[in-house]
């Protein structure tokens, strides 16, 4: 099974100059991730500093030992207690059967670096991947994309119990659930793997009362035995833990919110537009009220939500994190910096979209007296089948052109060389004609009247409008004649770049192990990858 590097499609401008080392871009981090001198730094930097490594051991023991009896897990955790142990962390929403395959390979990807680094280093270097269990948007992360039909279809999860709760609170309908599964995996096709993979879904469905149950479960059957540990942000009892930084955060939060708004200015003087919602006032915490999970602002002197729905005054809400610190939570600006306070992190793996609005964060750091971690690109995997791979070489087509939406392009290429048929030219040509043609009774009826302009125009359109018609059922009857191959080029696009979109995006992993078994984690484990933007290519 071999695996090769294509160019990756940049999410942005950002995060290409990054990955290719832009000398430009170091100003917006604190270390280069590609310079193994750099995590060395970082160990110096964070030795000083004080964790609640048995509080912390003790929460992790006790989320984890729900969904595993992993020795490798329990092992890692044991580690955290020392202090010379550092962490490589890296998270995600808790999507349904673990989201789309990208989740699956930032797993990877952080499994990977704290086993390099822990050789390069020699010091315990553990795997976390941080659950982030109290996002609210459950649209996100409520469905699954398959194929019907040469279609892409999106299965949705329906839940009754509304937004703006925190998905770690969400109850799950397990009639609904289960009914969901059951059509997911039926657009996946059976297989020799099918049965005993939906009953090892259903199974963990049935003990799960949350989304995050459920993905814990699944996360840990699949990465288990490489000593991942989860961690799950919306756990009351980090929760407790989290008190003081969120006094930290809070009372630095004009700091914060000026330098973030500061840096995006920054950004976009340099031409990189950040996706990255932050405004003056932003206080960057959530605040639960009347079971909503709400964004605070300050407006002179006074916290409240964007519709002035409650107004807390700031002492009254440093009181509510000391009293209720399960009510209070981050958001994209603060997770970030929680992350620092809480855990020994040496280096975070990122997805193109998180190097991006981390880029804006360095000040926010530098207000709480904090240092970035080395933000590490996580590995991007397309999954080759080994047929897709022969007709791609039979066709003599270019892999990174599929990879990058090109094959439109290619498909109509490949269908001109079939034919003799120019039908583009001869239309065009037929145009004009008529068109020219058309002058001189439009500039008769002008003369006549200017009321039959409308009438004129309306008689060009007319002819036009059939000779598209004609170019559209000459164009259909030749397609007709090719439609095997034309199918066959859509079907590699859906599974090489479905919805214009890199692979790991689109599809579930669970798609992947329904045909080639959950032997395909351990495969993929096997191979070395390389944190530099690009598309790793693995040939089934």
């Amino acid at each position: 099974m071999n695996v090769r590097t294509i160019e990756n499609p940049p999410s942005s401008k950002l995060v290409e100059d990054y990955t290719q080392e832009k000398d430009h871009t170091h100003c917006y981090f604190d270390y280069q991730y590609k310079d193994q001198e750099s995590y060395q730094q970082r160990l110096n930097d964070i030795q000083h500093r004080d964790y609640q490594r048995e509080e912390l051991s003790l929460i992790l023991t006790e989320f984890n030992q729900k969904y595993t009896d992993d020795r490798a897990v329990f092992h890692n955790i044991e580690k955290l207690r020392h202090s010379e142990t550092v962490v490589v962390v890296g998270g995600q929403q808790p999507g349904l059967l673990t989201g789309p395959a990208l989740t699956i390979h930032k797993c990877l990807s952080i499994i990977k670096l704290a086993k390099q680094q822990e050789i390069e280093l020699g010091i315990p270097v553990i795997p976390l991947f941080w659950i982030a269990g109290e996002d609210h948007d459950f649209d996100e992360i409520n469905h699954l994309f398959s194929v019907k039909d040469q279609k892409i279809k999106k299965y949705i999860y329906r839940n009754q119990s509304g937004n703006k709760t925190s998905v770690s609170k969400l109850p799950l309908d397990q009639e609904a659930l289960s009914s969901w599964i059951e059509d997911v995996f039926e657009s996946f096709g059976e297989t020799e793997y099918t049965k005993s993979l939906l009953e090892i879904v259903q199974s963990y469905r049935e003990r799960s009362t949350s989304v995050v149950d459920f993905f814990a479960f699944l996360i840990h059957h699949l990465f288990s035995s490489y000593g991942l540990i989860l961690m799950n942000s919306a756990d009351p009892k980090v929760r407790q833990i989290e008190k003081s930084y969120f006094r930290s955060i809070f009372q630095k939060r004009s700091e914060i919110n000026k330098g973030v708004l500061s840096q995006l200015r920054h950004l976009k003087e340099a031409g990189y537009q950040i996706n990255l919602d932050q405004a003056e006032g932003n206080i960057n915490l959530f605040y639960e009220w009347d079971r909503k999970r709400e964004l605070l602002s300050e407006s002179e002197g006074i916290l409240h939500d964007k519709h002035y729905s409650f107004n807390l005054e700031p002492k009254h809400f440093e009181e509510m994190i000391e009293e209720h610190p399960e009510r209070i939570s981050n958001n994209v600006v603060t997770r970030p910096l929680m992350q620092e306070l809480l855990l020994p992190t040496l280096a975070f793996v990122a997805g193109p979209g998180e190097i991006a609005y981390w880029s804006s964060l360095r000040p926010a750091f530098h207000a709480l007296d904090l240092t970035m971690p080395p933000i590490v690109p996580r590995v991007h995997i397309t999954l080759l089948p080994r047929d897709i791979k022969k007709w791609i070489e039979t066709k003599q087509l270019s892999l990174e052109d599929i990879c990058s939406g090109k094959m439109s392009d290619l498909s109509n290429e490949w269908l001109k060389s079939q034919h003799s048929w120019d039908v583009d030219q001869i239309i065009n040509q037929f145009r004009h004609t008529l068109i020219e043609a058309h002058k001189p009774v439009s500039e008769l009826a002008l003369e006549i009247s200017q009321g039959l302009k409308s009438f004129s125009e309306k008689n060009l359109a007319y002819f036009n409008y059939h000779i598209d018609r004609m170019k559209i059922e000459m164009n259909k009857k030749i397609e007709t004649a090719y439609r095997v191959e034309l199918n066959r080029f859509k079907e590699i696009e859906l599974a090489l770049y479905p919805n214009s979109a890199p692979q790991e995006r689109t599809y579930s992993i669970f798609y992947y192990l329904n045909q080639y078994g959950l032997d395909l984690i351990k495969i993929l484990m096997e191979h070395d990858y390389s944190n530099n933007g690009k598309q790793h290519v693995v040939e089934l």
